[in-house]
């Protein structure tokens, strides 16, 4: 039996007269050598995660101060697809591409506010904990577009989440080390 994620908050309704390419923002930000050794290394490290995992869970904490809620925030996951460890005999070598997975999930921040992440209160280690307890907790990325696509006796005809997260890895040649 497959059960329904419970509805969470979607991001606010586009406003046609104001959501333009000529209004739309940009932004970027460059992380310092120190805060991105912590990033790559240490919090993950420190809570048996992995870079993505802390990611998502940065991006849940901000999605959640964004829309001033305390509710489960709903992502959709995007992944590479390429999982040869599901079985003995899968080998990917050969081939081109990825094999794109996308699973939803509902990352609850427990009403951590953005103040409090971003003094490192004790609160949050206590949230990433429970976070990625969550995030294992979730079948395996292939299972979900298997159960949705391929069987019809399974309902997951439901919206999927209007936000969505892809971590590529870490790309090109970096002088900092994890």
């Amino acid at each position: 039996s497959v059960r329904r994620l419970a509805r969470a908050p979607a991001l606010p309704a586009p406003q046609p007269q104001t959501d333009t390419s000529t209004t739309a923002g940009r932004l970027s930000a460059t992380l310092d050598a120190e805060s991105t050794r912590i990033l790559l290394g240490q919090a993950p490290a420190a809570f048996h995660a992995g870079v993505q995992d802390i990611l998502l869970i940065g991006f849940a904490l901000a999605i959640s101060e964004f829309l001033g809620t305390d509710a489960p925030i709903g992502i959709d996951v995007e992944g590479h697809g390429r999982h040869e460890e599901i079985a003995e005999d899968i080998d990917l070598s050969r081939t081109v591409g990825w094999f794109t997975t996308k699973y939803p999930v509902a990352v609850s921040t427990d009403g951590l506010h953005w103040a409090e992440v971003r003094a490192g209160a004790a609160s949050l280690g206590a949230l990433i904990k429970s976070a990625k307890e969550q995030l294992r907790a979730v079948p395996h990325p292939l299972t979900y577009g298997l159960l949705r696509y391929l069987n019809d006796e399974i309902d997951l005809d439901g919206t999927d989440p209007s936000i969505g997260f892809n971590y590529l890895g870490r790309l090109g040649n970096s002088s900092v080390s994890a």
